[in-house]
C-alpha cells in the first residue's frame, strides 16, 4: 500500500471508530503503516494517539505487536509504555528501579540470578523491559564505569535471544560497548553484520541509524567510518528528539565546521553527559570551539573520581594533544591535573604537562607558581628542562635587568681604578638565560664606551644599533635600571653591586622589594663572574 493509500484508508477507519478500542486500532494501523512507507507523519500520529490511551487500552494495542521496537527509539518506547509496565510489575523490581535510577544495589538483585522477568508482562513487554534494561545499562557504565553496570547488560536474565524479535539491539550494544573500548574497526563491523547475518523488519536500519548517532562520538576522528557502516543515513539535527541525540547528531558538524554559533546551539545538550563532552574535546579540531569544549569539560568535574569516569581507553593520546593546542595554557594545565589524578603516572599524560609548562610564557607560569595547580602537577614539574625548572623554583622571576656599566667594571669603582671589560656582559647573559631568565634587559651609562678598547667599543655599539642593549643619551642609567626594574618587580632580579641609595627619595617604591631584588657579583682570582646567591634561590615573601 502506497503512503496516499494507507492516508485515505485511515481516513475511512476514522469516520468508522465508534468507541476508544476502535481509535486505539487505528493508532496501531497508522504506527505500521507509517512505519512500512517511512511515513513520519502518520507513524508520529499513531505514536501520539497510543500516548494519550488509558493504560487498558494500551494493553490491548500492544498485543497486536510482535516487536514493540516499532513504536520508535528506546526512549520513545520507555516514555509510552512505563506506565503499562509499572503498572503491572512489583514496585519493588530491580529492574524498574534500575531504569529510573541506576544503583548498585538493584544491579546486584539482578546479578544475583534471582530476577527474572514478571511473569504477569506479556511476552512483548517481557521483551521490551529487558531492552530497556539492556541500554540504561550501558548508559549507567558510560556515566560511572562500575563493572556491575556492564555486566548487568550482558547478564543472560536481559539478553534476548537471537530468534527473538528485536534481537538486533543487542549486537548493535555490543558494538556501542566497542566504541567506549576504542575499537572502531570492530564497532562497524558488529553493526555491517546486524544486516547481513538477521532477518529484520523493515524500520529496524532507521532505528539503528538512530541510536547509533547518539553514541556516534565515541567513534571520534572516526566517525566516518562509523556512519558508513550503518543500514540507514545517521540522524540529522532536526530529526533529534533528545539531548542525548541532538548531542551525537551535532557532533559531525561541530567536528567538521569547528564554528562557534553550532556549538552554542547545542552547548546544553553536550554538557547533559560527562563523556559526551569528554568525547567532543579530544575530537574537536584546535580553535575557539575546542577551548569552550576544554572549559565546559573541567566544569563537569566536581569531584576527583568524576574524571575517572571518562572513556580514556585509546584517547589518551588523543586528550593530551587537545590540551596542548588550547590557547589558554592555565585551562589546559588544569585539565592534564585532572587527568593526572584520573590515570596516575601515565606517561603520555606527564609528558603532555612538560610541553605545556615549558610552552607557558613567564607571565603565564608566574600565575600558577604556589597556588593549588602547581600543587596538584606534583612531581611532573621535577622533569622540566633546568632552565624553567630554575626559573620555577625562583618563584617565577623571569626577568633580569643589568647594570650594564656596573657589570663590566666588575662592580669596582671605575674612579677607583676599575677596568672595564665586556666578557663580563657576555658571561652574565650566558648564564642567566641558562638559569631562565626569559628576558634580560641591559642598561649602560652615556660615558661607557670612553672606557673600553677600541674593538669593545665597537662591539659595544653594534650592540645598541641592534637593540640588545640601551645606553642613555647622557649622563647615568641608574634611572632608567630602576624604572625597568619596577615594571615587574616580583618577577624581576637586579644585575648590580650598586644599591642605589642616592635613588631612595626619587623612587620610594624601590624599597618595598630592594635589596632583596638585588642580584650581587663579583669577580674571583681567576677573573671570572661569580653570584652573590644561587641563581634558583627564591628570594620574595610572596614566593
Amino acid at each position: 500500500m502506497s503512503g496516499g493509500e494507507l492516508e485515505k484508508t485511515i481516513c475511512r477507519l476514522n469516520t468508522l471508530a465508534r468507541n476508544a478500542h476502535e481509535r486505539t486500532l487505528i493508532a496501531n494501523v497508522e504506527v505500521v503503516g507509517g512505519a512500512a512507507t517511512d511515513d513520519r507523519r502518520i507513524f508520529q500520529s499513531g505514536l501520539q494517539r497510543l500516548r494519550g490511551a488509558t493504560i487498558p487500552e494500551v494493553s490491548e494495542a500492544l498485543e497486536w505487536f510482535a516487536d514493540l521496537t516499532i513504536l520508535g527509539s528506546t526512549i520513545e518506547r520507555r516514555a509510552m509504555l512505563m506506565r503499562v509496565v509499572a503498572s503491572i510489575c512489583p514496585t519493588d523490581d530491580p529492574a524498574l528501579n534500575f531504569i529510573e535510577d541506576p544503583g548498585l544495589a538493584d544491579a546486584r538483585e539482578i546479578l544475583s540470578g534471582r530476577w527474572s522477568v514478571p511473569a504477569q508482562l506479556a511476552i512483548t513487554l517481557g521483551r521490551e523491559l529487558r531492552r530497556w534494561l539492556a541500554w540504561a545499562a550501558i548508559d549507567a557504565w558510560l556515566s560511572w564505569r562500575r563493572p556491575e553496570y556492564l555486566m548487568v547488560a550482558r547478564h543472560p536474565s536481559v539478553k534476548c535471544g537471537p530468534d527473538e524479535e528485536g534481537s538486533w539491539e543487542y549486537p548493535l550494544l555490543e558494538a556501542v560497548v566497542d566504541l567506549v573500548q576504542g575499537s572502531v574497526n570492530e564497532a562497524c563491523l558488529r553493526v555491517r553484520r546486524i544486516t547481513r547475518a538477521q532477518r529484520i523488519p523493515a524500520w529496524a536500519p532507521d532505528r539503528i541509524a538512530r541510536l547509533a548517532t547518539l553514541y556516534s562520538p565515541l567513534a571520534g576522528h572516526r566517525y566516518a567510518e562509523w556512519e558508513q557502516a550503518l543500514p540507514a543515513p545517521a540522524w540529522t539535527l532536526n530529526r533529534a528528539g533528545d539531548p542525548a541525540e541532538r548531542a551525537g547528531a551535532a557532533f559531525r558538524i561541530i567536528v567538521d565546521k569547528n564554528k562557534h554559533a553550532d556549538f552554542m546551539r547545542v552547548k546544553d545538550d553536550i554538557v547533559a553527559t560527562g563523556w559526551t563532552t569528554f568525547a567532543y574535546f579530544v575530537s574537536c579540531r584546535p580553535g575557539h570551539v575546542c577551548n569552550e569544549l576544554g572549559q565546559v569539560l573541567l566544569a563537569t568535574v566536581k569531584r576527583p573520581e568524576d574524571a575517572s569516569c571518562w572513556p580514556w581507553l585509546g584517547r589518551v593520546q588523543e586528550f593530551a594533544t587537545a590540551c596542548e593546542h588550547l590557547d589558554d595554557r592555565r585551562l589546559a594545565l588544569n585539565l592534564l591535573a585532572v587527568a593526572l589524578k584520573a590515570i596516575p603516572n601515565d606517561p603520555v599524560i606527564a609528558a603532555a604537562c612538560i610541553r605545556v609548562i615549558e610552552a607557558c610564557g613567564p607571565s603565564e607560569l608566574s600565575a600558577v607558581v604556589g597556588d593549588d595547580l602547581w600543587h596538584r602537577l606534583g612531581d611532573v614539574t621535577s622533569n622540566l628542562s633546568a632552565p624553567k625548572q630554575m626559573m620555577l623554583e625562583r618563584g617565577g622571576v623571569w626577568r633580569a635587568v643589568i647594570d650594564g656599566t656596573n657589570l663590566i667594571f666588575g662592580g669596582k669603582d671605575r674612579r677607583a681604578g676599575g677596568q672595564a671589560s665586556l666578557r663580563y656582559l657576555n658571561e652574565a647573559r650566558y648564564m642567566l638565560q641558562k638559569a631562565g631568565f626569559e628576558q634580560i634587559i641591559m642598561w649602560f651609562d652615556a660615558s661607557t664606551r670612553h672606557y673600553l678598547t677600541t674593538s669593545e667599543a665597537g662591539e659595544l655599539a653594534r650592540l645598541h644599533a641592534t637593540g640588545k642593549i640601551c645606553i642613555v643619551s647622557s649622563g647615568s642609567a641608574d634611572p632608567k635600571v630602576i624604572e625597568a626594574f619596577l615594571e615587574a618587580p616580583e618577577q624581576t632580579w637586579v644585575v648590580t653591586c650598586d644599591r642605589y641609595k642616592q635613588w631612595e627619595g626619587t623612587y620610594p617604591s624601590l624599597n618595598q622589594f630592594w635589596p632583596a631584588a638585588r642580584l650581587g657579583f663579583q669577580i674571583d682570582h681567576n677573573n671570572s663572574l661569580t653570584w652573590s646567591r644561587q641563581l634558583n634561590t627564591p628570594v620574595y615573601p610572596h614566593a
